[in-house]
């Protein structure tokens, strides 16, 4: 699946971006590199043309696609981070949710010879949506203190968002 479309139309077309959705056996060498790249269960999405859907079955595809087209809307977006995690868990909710209203528009369409999959991967994503909204709220000791890296410099604040990945990993 290649989709490369607007995401909306009329005046909005001009701030929004382009989306091209790749599979993930697509990503560059660099990528795959990554001790956690697996084709079937790595998907990334930083850019409008840089989101690849894992290659496993297509309701995790289509539910990680959803969630990272979200996050490039940018009606809406919450201006989140690592100081900031209730700003941050409601970007991730409202990327989960208009990620799916622009990804769910081409199911009859892709689905055309299936159309009973289409609630069967519906209700897999309410599922996983709500798995990873579990997941995110068990990364709460991770975020720090609201505000603490307001006034810092670039440097400053990636040794303070270092020191803080450390202490919550290791």
């Amino acid at each position: 699946m290649n989709l490369k479309e607007n995401i909306n139309s009329g005046a909005e077309q001009e701030s929004e971006p382009t989306i091209i959705i790749r599979k993930s056996i697509e990503a560059p060498p660099e990528m795959k590199e990554n001790p956690f790249y697996d084709p079937e269960f790595w998907g990334k999405g930083d850019s409008p043309d840089n989101i690849y859907l894992p290659d496993s079955d297509e309701a995790l595809s289509f539910a990680m696609a959803a969630h990272e087209i979200g996050h490039l809307v940018k009606e809406g977006q919450q201006e989140g981070g690592l100081d900031n995690f209730e700003s941050q868990s409601l970007e991730e909710q409202r990327a989960w949710d208009v990620g799916w209203s622009y990804i769910e528009q081409y199911f009859t369409e892709y689905f055309e010879d299936k159309p009973d999959t289409i609630p069967k991967i519906r209700q897999a994503y309410e599922e996983i949506k709500v798995i990873f909204a579990e997941a995110m709220k068990l990364s709460k000791g991770l975020y720090l203190e609201k505000g603490l890296l307001d006034h810092k410099t670039p440097d400053e604040r990636s040794v303070i968002l270092k020191q803080q990945r450390e202490k919550f990993f290791f």
